[in-house]
């Protein structure tokens, strides 16, 4: 179990980080960047925890094939 948490608390903060980015690189090409940074780390933040949540902890996807 440790080793699932460490592996959620990873791929959390790096799916977190990197989808902020993203976002916030996609809304300088509008200029408006200062405007939308709660809502851009809003959704980071509930797609970077929500997804390694179902990768890491739900059955099917730690089986390996063929299982």
């Amino acid at each position: 179990m440790k080793t699932k948490l460490r592996r959620f608390i990873i791929y959390s903060v790096v799916m977190t980080a990197t989808l902020f980015l993203i976002l916030i690189l996609l809304d300088m090409r509008e200029g408006s960047v200062r405007e939308k940074v709660p809502a851009n780390l809003i959704i980071a933040v509930i797609v970077g925890v929500m997804t390694p949540a179902a990768l890491v902890f739900l059955k099917k996807a730690n089986r390996k094939p063929g299982e």
